[in-house]
């Protein structure tokens, strides 16, 4: 490049095959262009009065203006759409969410069923998924009409009777250890029986007239199982199963009576349980029958069988067309460009525009973005859901960069990590224009470049400066530089392998003011390989050092 400080002045005649530069350039001529530009490229910075002999004044002057343009504006991320504005008219815009876009609890708010799991005693199926229809049962049927089947019957009273039996008719295959206080072994024994007595919640015995009468007192006690063949029927107030597991082979619990009711008693129908979490608590849910809904209520309070409490929140499914109070988000949009419209339901709205020249387009809600539109020409608008709304890898879809990993001694990363993490790469030297980075050797096309230091310390002993396999490269050129105390000379060597011998040859050699560097250079190969060797007579007195840059052509 030729740089020009000052004025310069070319008459009749061109600069050719270099680049000038300079403060100012200046033409004289009023009947030639002043600049001939065989290259399309453009000229940056390049300021002119005018263009195709047009003012500024002219061309920005809109009803100068022919062939207006018909721009599109194109909606990407989670709403989708498009809308031409044909001939820079008004047109209406119809937004669609794309699908699977909102998370439900991430781009939602307010509780959601997201599941419904199974409990002691109470088996779920179908409770999770897209559209499932859990199904709740405890086993069988638990009404006051029901019979119901027990493994086992524990009865833990020891002051009153475990069984209360109010029917005389006879109880079959009842196997008890007294009868009357003695054993069978007593009663056999005894060659008579002396006297019948009952046990206490077990068997109770009274006479009248010579009649014994043997029967259950009203609370009867059973130490061991119970088993019942038949039906049971429990009429009390209250039933009380302190067993660990229950399990009932009724699909269907009904609750609220054996009969159907014929007045509203207004309490609740469902399950309470009993749970400790730092005290002793009572959970509810079920029917709450003040509000007609299924009601989930953690920590519960059992006023005479209705319950109170906060709501719990529950982890379910729930279907989109089933979710209640969906938002209407509004979309306003200001500056040269104005309108609204309002997504009911989160559903599709067309959108009024009116466009002034150039406008500005702000989208403010759940979606947020906005673009200018220069020149009334064609725009894309890029639209953001809210901060944090969207998981990478959960509501994405692709490929995305989680890390940044570098490679040893090529790729250096620092900052990796993190969601605002600032990564910077960086090589293990600086490589620029103006930089002066070292490197072992350079692989170039079709040769390399490589470099080296020996030191020659024996008297008229060669001294290896360098080699290399003959059959990758068969020319190399060498720029030495020999010191041997305060003597120095610098040369170059052209060596070549014919593929039978080896040649060398030295040339441009300059010789310090001290004199020359006493050393001698040969060549030979040996296997396949050609080395580059020193010598020199008086080495032992003065060492001579050598460094070689050596540049290599393949074969």
């Amino acid at each position: 490049m030729a740089t020009v400080n000052k004025d310069f002045v070319v008459r009749n005649g061109v600069i050719a095959g270099d680049n000038v530069q300079g403060v100012q350039l200046v033409s004289t001529t009023s009947s030639l262009p002043p600049l001939t530009v065989t290259s399309s490229a453009n000229v940056a910075n390049l300021s002119a009065d005018l263009l195709d002999g047009l003012h500024s004044s002219y061309l920005l002057d809109w009803t100068n203006t022919t062939n207006k343009p018909s721009p599109t504006i194109t909606f990407e991320g989670d709403v989708a759409g498009s809308v031409t504005l044909s001939s820079l008219t008004n047109a209406s815009v119809s937004l669609t969410l794309v699908a699977d876009s909102i998370a439900l609890g991430t781009d939602t708010t307010g509780n959601y069923l997201a599941a419904i799991e199974a409990g002691t005693g109470v088996s779920v199926s179908s409770s999770a998924g897209e559209g499932a229809i859990p199904s709740i049962s405890i086993g069988q049927d638990v009404s006051t009409s029901a019979n119901v089947t027990f493994d086992t019957v524990q009865v833990d009273t020891t002051t009153s009777a475990p069984f209360i039996v109010s029917s005389s008719a006879q109880v079959n295959n009842l196997n008890v250890q007294y009868l009357g206080g003695y054993t069978l072994e007593q009663v056999l024994s005894s060659g008579g029986v002396q006297s019948i007595t009952g046990t206490a919640n077990e068997i109770e015995v009274s006479a009248s007239t010579g009649s014994i009468q043997i029967g259950l007192p009203d609370n009867v006690t059973v130490a061991g199982s119970l088993t019942v063949g038949e039906n049971l029927l429990v009429s009390g107030s209250v039933v009380t199963i302190n067993s660990t597991v229950v399990t009932i082979d009724d699909p269907i619990f009904t609750l609220g009576g054996d009969t159907a009711p014929s007045v509203d008693d207004n309490k609740d129908r469902g399950i309470e349980f009993r749970y400790f979490d730092g005290s002793a608590k009572v959970g509810f849910f079920g029917y709450d029958d003040s509000t007609g809904k299924f009601t989930f209520i953690p920590d519960a309070t059992n006023t005479a069988e209705v319950f109170s409490g906060t709501k719990g929140t529950i982890d379910a499914n729930i279907e989109w067309d089933d979710v209640l109070s969906k938002p209407d988000p509004t979309i306003t949009l200001d500056g040269d460009v104005s309108g609204s419209g309002t997504l009911t339901d989160l559903g599709s709205a067309s959108i009024t525009v009116t466009v002034e020249k150039d406008f500005s387009l702000t989208f403010t809600g759940d979606v947020t973005g906005s673009g200018t539109v220069n020149n009334l020409g064609s725009a894309s608008i890029s639209l953001t859901i809210a901060a944090d709304s969207v998981a990478l890898g959960t509501d994405t879809t692709g490929d995305y960069v989680a890390n940044i990993y570098g490679t040893a001694n090529q790729v250096l990363v620092a900052g990796n990590g993190g969601e605002t993490a600032s990564v910077v790469l960086s090589l293990p030297q600086d490589i620029g224009t103006s930089s002066t980075p070292t490197f072992a050797g350079v692989a170039v096309e079709h040769g390399t470049i490589t470099s080296s230091t020996v030191t020659v310390s024996a008297n008229d002993t060669p001294a290896t400066i360098d080699s290399f396999a003959v059959s990758t490269f068969t020319t190399a050129e060498y720029i030495i530089q020999a010191k041997q105390g305060s003597k120095m000379t610098s040369t170059k060597i052209l060596v070549m392998w014919d593929g039978t011998n080896a040649y060398i040859s030295e040339y441009a050699i300059v010789d310090s003011s001290a004199g020359a560097a006493n050393v001698d250079f040969s060549a030979s190969e040996s296997g396949g390989t050609l080395s580059v060797t020193a010598s020199s007579p008086d080495a032992a007195s003065t060492n001579v050092v050598i460094k070689a840059v050596r540049t290599s052509l393949e074969a």
